[in-house]
This record gives structure tokens, C-alpha cells and sequence, in this order.
């Protein structure tokens, strides 16, 4: 039984470990956390200041965390913070912040940022290059409230009458509505007058508390102050409760441990019994969550078993305690609380040591907790594998209204078969996977696969084998290009596609099915294969990263129209101009504002986020802006986004189509990609680094040959033409709608890409021209301002390749993308898009060659 015990333990340690958290309160981090010179190191494990500060090292917490960073930094476990200090500094504050976080397993960020920092925090916003889903805010309502006093005591004299009224009338103004992006509220109270609210504070002592506010504003005379004052404290807390409950917001309390300021008497959850009980029916509806509880575990889990409003984290217990502390902890709560009521979060701030720590931490002593219990036959492991994923993310996505989509954490799901664990429920009830991927002429092509044999894949690190000839098949048939026969692509050699279990979705417009991408794995050299798209960016991404700290972030606008079947030909499903509110117009179950919002709501689903969407300039013709995310993961939502409209626009009888130019007399279809740089948590584009402005000059001097991958059709360069904003001409420019390199204030928008590329590719060459463009320090020439057409031939800058043909003479000849992706690829690509040129020139008609391609894309 012992043995089974450990074996069930490691197990679900190892689930654990996989599963994506969101931290559900945190703090902004330093832009610079090697700069030590506000905030000491050794406060990532302690709470105090000053001369205590010196003695945290001592603690069973500190002495654990020397270890933890010194396995993490590759140091002798007998080093001190000394040498973990010199080795941060010597690695920089970027690579320290980024190997952190990424080692962390963040799902997403939701951040307190009115903590006073001592030194520059970075933006809440700049955590989301650390995650797979955005950062949002908790807006903390005394900072909230003591910035309007700040602004009410430098502009009236004490005593002014009705200067409450006038108070509450900014403070509702700051908070209803919430401020954009954020999805709770929080209150330090605890550390003010503490947890017992008064009810019905009386209006002169209010009145007296905020005339004496605002004579400390005077006193300080812009130095730091907070509101202490317990009416004045009280009477803005039920303020904030009221708008939280009308806007189903969360409001977070500190309870427990803190710093020296706290009253930890006064900080004990069970003193919230007040307001729990208000008679207020609304204050009874708004949404609390007991964030750190400890020492009070047993209270917090009590209240959330009896009032149906109150949840509770564990955030902070996770740093500061003991292993056995933060055992005891989890363990007191899961005593009483229901599971589907408990959160995590680190409490992470400042220093990103703190992330780390408390997630590795904080998920190794939920799963000894709930080992022990599945160790006693309480629960089955794979239910306690399911509480560890609530904790972790379900109940937070659900409280905070998130709307992240969540992939099955497949580990869980390893090792886990002798069990015999009903595959079906662990996978959500899916029952067939969709196995995808793109190949060469951007085709998505898939295989399903039961979810048994699914889950064994996964299981045993396997996959499905496939021809490499699949690379090199033109659009328009299934058949290797002629001439194609190269050591790694093939009608005589295989490769296996595996799933990335990373990108798996649940299907919401098929029941049933989910998907997954995929890539393509060499079982002759134990590698994976290097023609594999995904494959190819993941590396150059890499090298971008290794060579220079820098990770991309991008954003695609997909274009496409929706068409009507008729004979002989389709017809758009309106004849509505740009952004024209008619195309919203609901004439029927099948209309395009419909078929809109299911293609969103599905895309929201899939963890695929949307910026907007609205009418473009052609008839029935539409664009979906997608969120920014990861060089990779923007790729793949690319393509999940594209198969999303394909099949929800089918399952309303109508054609959804990608083709460059359908008609030439009509506005065309494009897929702009919008690309910033990122070092940690800084924007490139915003730091005044010369590397954004390198990385376009690069792109730029290549690009007449990128637009054979971003541009790879015959049709595509029907499109490409001047004067129809599509960017014809090889310059650059801000506001020139003609510049097929824009440059915006936070990003550049690359406009030569349409939806017959592939995003990988597509993504690949363009890395490689830019990485290049650093390497080598390349300057913009000066930028164009006006229509390039207007201008004199004599002064007219180069145009770019009007036929693909030509686009495809100068891939042939550039030897930075060649060398890049590797001659295989490269010379696969062009052989495809070769052959498919002859295919075009074969055809009599263009309505023939239009036709085809609207089947393919």
C-alpha cells in the first residue's frame, strides 16, 4: 500500500506541475528586479523591513528558497543570496524575469497594481508577454479613494461644505464604471482600521474623517499618505461592495499575515460576519474572496462553507511558510471549504523570484495534500486531479469572468490509464480529436483520432505517420510537385505527426470534437523534422530569443467574405460598405451579424481572443482582429480562427473565403500582421531601442522576396496593386495606407500577407529578415509619406514583384531566408509554387482558377 501510495503521490504531483494557474492576485513586477537598491532580494520570502529584514534568511522559508534558486541559477546548494545576486546580474534582468515566469507555468496574470513601489514596476499590460492569456487589473479602492482626496485637498480649503457629496460623486465616477480591463476590485482595510465594518457609519463622522484627510493631503504636502481614518474607511468599503455586487465584480480583502502594519487580530476573516449579514440585500449579493487567510484558514474555510458569496485564497502562505505551513494551510481549508470556492495565487511582487516560488511551492503542497487524501481512499486520483485543476484555473475563470478556454492538461492524464480513468470525462466529453496540420500551399489538412487512441498517443509519445511528400503538394492536387524529391521531402521516407498537446481546443462548433496542431517528428534521426513549419518557427523564434532576449508578439486582421451558393456563381451575403451598420442588420438566422457572433463567441471559447470585428470595404466582406499573443501561438490561432469561420459560416449554408482577390473589380482580402518586440516586460517599439527599427530594415530589404512566402499566389499578386492600399511599392511609413510597412507607436503592421500563406512560414522568413536586420544594425532608409505612384518615375521607389514569378526569382536569390529556413524547405516551397503557376497558366479562364481556389481557401 506504501508503494502504491508514492507511486499515486508522484503522479499527481507530476499533473499538477502541467497545469496552467492563473494567479488570481498578484502584483506588477520590477522593469529591473537585478536593481536592488529599493527592494532587497531577501524580501521575496519575508514581510518585514529593516533591520528583521536581515534575519528572513533564517527562516525554514528563507533557507528553502536559498535552495530552490540556487538548483534554478545552477549554483552550488550552499550558496547564499550573495552569489543568487551576482548570478542574476550577470544573466540581466530580462533573461532573469523571463526564465522565471516561464518556468511558473502562468496562465495569466490578474494584478493589484496600486501596491506602492519603491523602484519602476513594469505595466500591468507588459505581463501578458509572460502568459498565454492577457493580464487584467484589480483596482484597489483606498488608492482609488486617497487619489481623489489628493486632488479635493490641493483645491479646497478644510471644512468645505458638501465635500462629501462631492467625494462620493468622483469616487462613483472612478469605480461605475469599472475602469477597462479590470475584473475585480480589492480593499486593504485589514491594515487600516481592520476586518469589523461598521454598518451605518454616521454622516458627521464621515464628514470629520475626510476633513481630516484632507488636512494630512496638506500636511505632507505631496508626500506619501493613506486614509486611516475607520468612518471614512468604512463608508467607502460599502460604497465599493454596492457597485461590485451590481457589476458581479469580486471584491478581494487582505485577511491575515502582512507586514508590521497589519493588526493580525484585526485582520481575522470571521470579523466580515458585519456585512456577510447586512441586511442590504445588495451587499449580500457582492462576491468576496479571503485572500492569505493564514493564520485564519479554519475561519475563511467555515465562512465560504455558509455564505454562498465568500471564496477564498491562498495566496501568500504559499511564500512566506514553511513546506509543512503551507501543507497545514491548503489542508485547514479543504477541511470544510468547497473545492469549486478555493483559489490560488502567489501574492507575486516585485522581484519575479516571487511567482516562482510560490507556484513550484504552492503546487507541490496541493498535491502532498491531496495525495494523502487519495493515499486514504477519500478520493479517486483522477478526481483529485480535477479539484487541482479547479484550484489552479477553473474556479478563477469562472468567479473573474475570464473567458479563457482551457487545454486538457494531458500529463494529468499520463501514467494514469492503469487506473482505468474514463477517458471521456477527463477529456471534457470529447470523443474525437482532430489532428492538424498546414502544409506548404497553407492547406490545413487533419485526421481524426478516436480519443483512446488520442490519449495513448500522448501517453507514449507518439503519433501519426505520414509520407514527407506531404510537404510538397501544390493547392490543386494531391501529388508530390514535380521534381520534388529531396532528403527530407519524399515519397519513400516518413515522419511522424505528433500532437502539442499545448494547442489542444475543444471544437465548440462540432460536439464532440476536439483539435489539435501538430508537428512532424523525423524517427530516423530522433529529432523533429526540420521541413516542419511549426518546427521551422519555433527555432528561428528561438534564436531571436537566445541571441538577443527578444520574444515576438503579433496580431493577425483577417479579411475574408462570406458568399451565398447560387448559379453559376456565388454571391456576397450583402452589398454593405466599410463599417456600414447595415451589414448588422439580423433579416435572418443565416445573416452575416449572426454567423458573426457565433464565429466570436466560438473563437472566445477556444481561448482565441478578439479585438474587434466589423464590415470591410467589398461586398459581404468582413475582418476579425485577433489578440496579440506569441510568435507561435498566434500562428496557431490563425489557423484555428480560419477553420472556426469556415465551419460555422457552413453550418449557415454559406462560403467563407480567404482568396486574395475573388473579384477583381472589388476590394481584396488580406491578413495584415501586426509585430512588436519584447524584452521581459518592455516593449521595444516604446524603450527608444534602435532593435524595432533594425528588425523593420530588415524586413524591408527583403522584402520583395518575402512576398513569394507572404503573398504565395498567382492571385495573391492581383491584389498587390498601387493605389489599393494594399502596399505595392518597397518602403515604409506611419500613416501611408499605401506603405506595405507601417510603422504605429507600439508595433509595425507588415501588410504584404494574405490567407493563402502559410503562418509559419510566413512568420519564419519574416523573423529571419529581421533578425538579420538587427545582426547586421541596418538603418530605414527615410520614410514615404505620400502615394509612392504620385511620385516621378525618376524619384518612384522599387516596385515589388508584380507576378509571383518574380517573387519567387528573388527568394531563389536571397540567400539570408534561404539560409534561414534551410535549403530543403526553401526549395520545397518554390517547386510547389512553381507548379502551381504552370496550373494558372493552363487554365483558359480566371473564373476557372477563382473557383478553385475558393474550394481550397
Amino acid at each position: 500500500m506504501a508503494s502504491l501510495f508514492t507511486n499515486e503521490t508522484l503522479t499527481l504531483e507530476k499533473a499538477i506541475s502541467s497545469i496552467p494557474a492563473i494567479d488570481a492576485h498578484a502584483h506588477p513586477l520590477l522593469v529591473d528586479p537585478t536593481n536592488e537598491e529599493q527592494i532587497p532580494l531577501e524580501s521575496i520570502i519575508s514581510e518585514a523591513e529593516g533591520g528583521a529584514l536581515k534575519d528572513a534568511i533564517h527562516t525554514l522559508a528563507g533557507r528553502r528558497a536559498i535552495r530552490e534558486l540556487a538548483a534554478f541559477y545552477n549554483l552550488e546548494t550552499s550558496c547564499d543570496f550573495g552569489l543568487i545576486r551576482e548570478e542574476r546580474k550577470r544573466l540581466g534582468a530580462a533573461t532573469v524575469t523571463r526564465k522565471l515566469l516561464d518556468a511558473s507555468t502562468i496562465a495569466g496574470f490578474l494584478l493589484d497594481d496600486g501596491l506602492h513601489a519603491p523602484s519602476e514596476v513594469a505595466p500591468v499590460e507588459a505581463h501578458t508577454a509572460y502568459t498565454l492569456h492577457p493580464a487584467k487589473r484589480i483596482l484597489r479602492i483606498e488608492a482609488v479613494a486617497e487619489s481623489i482626496i489628493t486632488t479635493q485637498a490641493s483645491c479646497q480649503p478644510p471644512d468645505t461644505p458638501n465635500r462629501v457629496s462631492a467625494f462620493v460623486s468622483a469616487f462613483l465616477r472612478a469605480i461605475d464604471p469599472p475602469p477597462p480591463n479590470v475584473v475585480a476590485f480589492k480593499s486593504v482595510i485589514a491594515y487600516r482600521s481592520g476586518l469589523e465594518i461598521c454598518r451605518d457609519p454616521l454622516m458627521e463622522d464621515v464628514t470629520a474623517a475626510l476633513d481630516d484627510a484632507c488636512r494630512v493631503v496638506q500636511r505632507v504636502a505631496g508626500g506619501r499618505w493613506r486614509i486611516t481614518q475607520k468612518p471614512l474607511l468604512d463608508f467607502i468599503l460599502r460604497i465599493a461592495l454596492k457597485v461590485a455586487a451590481k457589476k458581479g465584480l469580486p471584491i478581494q480583502f487582505h485577511t491575515g499575515i502582512g507586514d508590521k502594519d497589519v493588526h493580525l487580530v484585526q485582520a481575522n476573516p470571521a470579523l466580515l460576519r458585519s456585512i456577510l449579514d447586512d441586511p442590504d440585500p445588495l451587499l449580500s449579493k457582492a462576491k468576496i474572496v479571503l485572500l492569505h487567510v493564514y493564520p485564519y484558514a479554519r475561519e475563511a474555510a467555515y465562512l465560504s462553507s455558509v455564505y454562498e458569496n465568500v471564496y477564498v485564497d491562498f495566496g501568500l502562505a504559499n511564500l512566506l511558510l514553511s513546506s509543512q505551513g503551507i501543507e497545514q494551510t491548503i489542508q485547514e481549508l479543504l477541511e470544510l471549504a468547497p473545492t469549486s470556492k478555493v483559489h490560488f495565487s502567489t501574492d507575486g511582487h516585485f522581484h519575479p523570484e516571487t511567482v516562482y516560488l510560490a507556484a513550484k511551492w504552492g503546487r507541490q503542497a496541493l498535491a502532498n495534500v491531496l495525495g494523502k487524501i487519495v493515499g486514504k481512499n477519500e478520493l479517486s486520483l483522477d478526481e483529485a486531479v480535477q479539484i487541482a485543476r479547479d484550484i489552479l484555473f477553473e474556479n478563477a475563470n469562472a468567479l473573474y469572468r475570464l473567458g479563457w478556454a482551457t487545454s486538457v492538461p494531458f500529463s494529468s492524464i499520463v501514467g494514469l490509464q492503469h487506473r482505468n480513468i474514463p477517458i471521456v470525462e477527463a477529456m471534457e466529453g470529447a470523443h474525437a480529436v482532430r489532428m492538424m496540420w498546414v502544409d506548404y500551399a497553407n492547406i490545413t489538412r487533419t485526421k481524426l483520432v478516436p480519443l483512446p487512441r488520442f490519449v495513448s498517443m500522448v501517453s507514449n509519445s507518439s503519433g501519426v505517420p505520414f509520407v514527407t511528400a506531404l510537404f510538397g503538394f501544390p493547392f490543386m492536387r494531391d501529388g508530390i510537385a514535380q521534381g520534388l524529391d529531396r532528403d527530407c521531402i519524399s515519397v519513400t521516407k516518413d515522419a511522424v505527426l505528433k500532437p502539442d498537446v499545448r494547442t489542444f481546443k475543444r471544437l465548440p462548433y462540432w460536439k464532440g470534437h476536439a483539435a489539435v496542431l501538430g508537428y512532424f517528428w523525423d524517427e530516423q534521426r530522433q529529432t523533429e523534422h526540420p521541413c516542419c513549419p511549426r518546427t521551422i518557427l519555433s527555432r528561428l523564434a528561438k534564436d531571436l530569443t537566445d541571441k538577443h532576449c527578444i520574444k515576438l508578439r503579433c496580431g493577425f486582421e483577417l479579411e475574408f467574405q462570406l458568399l451565398v451558393p447560387s448559379n453559376p456563381h456565388y454571391r456576397p451575403v450583402d452589398t454593405t460598405s466599410y463599417c456600414d451598420t447595415s451589414s448588422l442588420l439580423p433579416y435572418s438566422a443565416d445573416s452575416a451579424v449572426n454567423v458573426l457572433d457565433q464565429i466570436v463567441s466560438s473563437l472566445t471559447e477556444q481561448g482565441i481572443g478578439v479585438h474587434l470585428f466589423h464590415a470591410e470595404s467589398g461586398h459581404g466582406q468582413f475582418e476579425i482582429a485577433l489578440t496579440a499573443g506569441g510568435v507561435l501561438e498566434a500562428a496557431d490561432g490563425l489557423v484555428l480562427a480560419k477553420q472556426t469561420i469556415y465551419n460555422i459560416a457552413a453550418a449557415h449554408g454559406l462560403k467563407a473565403t480567404f482568396v486574395p482577390k475573388p473579384n477583381p473589380l472589388a476590394a481584396g482580402n488580406s491578413c495584415h500582421v501586426h509585430i512588436s518586440l519584447w524584452e521581459g516586460a518592455q516593449n521595444l517599439f516604446l524603450s527608444g531601442s534602435a532593435q524595432p527599427r533594425q528588425f523593420m530594415a530588415g524586413i524591408l530589404a527583403h522584402l520583395p522576396a518575402l512576398t513569394a512566402i507572404t503573398t504565395p499566389s498567382v492571385n495573391s499578386h492581383e491584389r498587390l496593386q498601387p493605389g489599393c492600399w494594399a502596399g505595392a511599392f518597397q518602403v515604409w511609413g506611419r500613416g501611408n495606407k499605401e506603405a506595405p510597412l507601417r510603422l504605429l507607436e507600439d508595433r509595425v503592421e507588415f501588410k504584404t500577407f494574405d490567407g493563402t500563406a502559410n503562418p509559419y512560414l510566413a512568420l519564419s522568413a519574416i523573423i529571419a529578415c529581421g533578425l538579420h536586420g538587427i545582426e547586421s544594425q541596418s538603418t530605414l532608409p527615410p520614410e514615404t509619406s505620400v502615394d509612392p505612384i504620385t511620385l516621378s518615375e525618376a524619384n518612384r521607389p522599387s516596385r515589388l514583384p508584380a507576378t509571383l514569378t518574380e517573387a519567387l526569382d528573388a527568394l531563389t536569390a536571397d540567400e539570408i531566408i534561404g539560409k534561414a529556413l534551410r535549403d530543403d524547405a526553401i526549395q520545397a516551397f518554390i517547386r510547389v509554387k512553381r507548379e502551381e503557376i504552370a496550373w494558372w497558366e493552363a487554365c483558359s479562364t480566371r473564373e476557372e482558377t477563382v473557383k478553385v481556389l475558393m474550394e481550397k481557401y
